[in-house]
C-alpha cells in the first residue's frame, strides 16, 4: 500500500459541515435591503507552538458583495452573492502530526501559490415565500455553518476546523449545487444536492458531478428547556461518489486504484441551547452546543466524531458585543486506515483537543481575539501540543 495515498485520504477528512440555519438565506433575499451591500474584512493571525519552536504570521483578506436583484422581473426577491478570499503569509497548519487545521481561515482556500486566492462563492439566493429560500451556485459553506458560540469561518469565534464547522467528510469547504432552506413554527430545515468534490479554486463546470452526487438533509427542532430556547437536530448525508475500498489497503498501489467502493453515508445529532438568554436581542446570550456523528468508515476516512462546547456572547452585561467559547472535540480515523498504517510502523489514534477563545469587541470595525488549543495529534509518534494564537480583525 502506498503511504502517500493514505496520507491524501487523511488530508481530505476535515471537510466543513453545514448547520440548518435559515436566517442567512432569507436575509440575503430581503427585497427591502440596499441594492449593493459590502462586507469586507482584513484579519491578522499569529500562532505559536512552543514545543515545536514554530510560529507563523498570516493575513486573511475577505471581500463580499451582495447585489439585490429586486428590480429585475422574476428576480424581485433574489440576491447575487460574490465572495472573494486571499491568504497571505503562513500558518502552523499541518505541523506536529495534527490532522485538523488549527487555523481554518488560512487553511482555505489554500496556503500555497495560486491556491491562496479564490472566488469561493458565486451564488444566487431567491426567497420562496416568507420563510424559505433557494440558494444555487458555488457556495462557501462556512458562510452557513453557524452554531451558538461557533462558526464564523475562523475569523470571529473558534479557529480549529473541528470546532468552526464540525467535519462530516461529506461537505467540502466549497460546493457546487443547491441548498433549500426554510423555517416553520416548530423547526428549521436544510436540503442540499451538490457535487461531492470540493470546488475550492475550481470553475471547470464541464466536469461538474462527474463523480456522482451528494444529498443532504438537516432538521433543527425548536425546543424550550427551563424557559430557555434552543434546538435539537439531525443531519443525514448520502454520497454516490466512489473512493478507495479501505478494506483492501494492503493491496499494491496499482491494484488499489481499481479497488473502489461507493455509497457513503453520515448521520449526526446536533444541539444548541441557551443557558443565559438576552430578552432584548434575538439569538443573543450564551449556551451549550454540540454534534455527535457516525459515518460508514469505508470509503469515508472518518467513522465517528463528536464536538461539545459552551459559548456565545459576553458573560457580562457591560461587554454585550464580546464573544467567547470553550469546546472539546474528538475524531476517529477509519479502522482500516489505522490497521494498515500501524502495520507500517505509523501509529494512528483518535485526534482530540480542547480549544478556548475570547473575542474583545473594540468597536464596530475592530476586534481582538486570544485563542489557545491543546491537542493530542492523530499521529501517535507526536506528543500533545499547545497552540497559542492571537487574531486582529478589522471590518469595512
Amino acid at each position: 500500500m502506498c503511504f502517500v495515498a493514505v496520507a491524501a485520504m487523511l488530508s481530505a477528512a476535515p471537510d466543513a459541515a453545514i448547520a440548518s440555519e435559515v436566517e442567512s438565506g432569507l436575509n440575503n433575499a430581503d427585497p427591502s435591503s440596499n441594492y449593493l451591500t459590502f462586507n469586507n474584512s482584513v484579519t491578522y493571525f499569529y500562532q505559536n507552538i512552543p514545543k515545536l519552536n514554530r510560529d507563523a504570521h498570516g493575513v486573511k483578506l475577505d471581500f463580499r458583495m451582495d447585489a439585490n436583484l429586486h428590480q429585475i422581473g422574476w428576480m424581485n426577491r433574489a440576491k447575487l452573492t460574490i465572495h472573494g478570499e486571499a491568504n497571505l503569509g503562513n500558518s502552523v497548519n499541518g505541523l506536529g502530526g495534527i490532522m485538523m487545521p488549527v487555523n481554518t481561515a488560512l487553511a482555505y482556500p489554500g496556503e500555497n501559490g495560486s491556491d491562496r486566492y479564490d472566488l469561493s462563492s458565486i451564488y444566487l439566493t431567491r426567497a420562496m415565500g416568507n420563510r424559505s429560500a433557494l440558494i444555487v451556485g458555488k457556495i462557501n459553506v462556512f458562510e452557513f455553518a453557524i452554531r451558538r458560540g461557533s462558526g464564523g469561518a475562523g475569523l470571529d469565534y473558534f479557529m480549529n476546523a473541528a470546532t468552526v464547522a464540525a467535519p462530516t467528510g461529506f461537505m467540502p469547504p466549497t460546493i457546487l449545487g443547491g441548498l433549500f432552506v426554510g423555517e416553520t413554527e416548530h423547526f428549521k430545515y436544510t436540503y442540499g444536492l451538490y457535487d461531492p468534490n470540493s470546488w475550492t479554486n475550481r470553475f471547470d463546470l464541464g466536469n461538474a458531478f462527474e463523480d456522482g452526487v451528494t444529498l443532504f438533509a438537516g432538521y433543527d427542532f425548536k425546543v424550550k428547556i427551563g424557559g430557555r430556547s434552543g434546538t435539537q437536530g439531525f443531519k443525514l448525508a448520502y454520497s454516490s461518489k466512489e473512493g478507495y475500498d479501505l478494506d483492501e489497503l494492503s493491496l499494491p498501489s496499482a491494484n488499489l486504484l481499481s479497488a473502489r467502493k461507493g455509497d457513503r453515508y453520515f448521520l449526526g445529532y446536533t444541539f444548541k441551547h441557551f443557558i443565559v438568554e438576552n430578552p432584548d436581542r434575538k439569538d443573543a446570550g450564551w449556551g451549550v452546543f454540540g454534534q455527535v456523528g457516525v459515518s460508514d468508515g469505508n470509503p469515508s476516512t472518518l467513522d465517528h466524531s463528536f464536538v461539545f462546547g459552551v459559548g456565545g456572547d459576553s458573560l457580562t452585561l457591560s461587554r454585550p458585543q464580546d464573544k467567547w467559547g470553550l469546546a472539546y472535540y474528538r475524531y476517529s480515523v477509519s479502522d482500516p486506515i489505522v490497521r494498515e498504517l500501524s502495520g507500517l510502523g505509523v501509529p494512528l489514534r483518535d485526534e482530540q483537543g480542547i480549544e478556548a477563545f475570547y473575542n474583545y469587541h473594540v468597536n464596530d470595525r475592530l476586534s481582538i481575539s486570544a485563542n489557545i488549543q491543546y491537542i493530542r495529534p492523530v499521529l501517535g509518534v507526536y506528543d500533545n501540543l499547545t497552540v497559542f494564537g492571537l487574531r486582529l480583525k478589522t471590518s469595512f
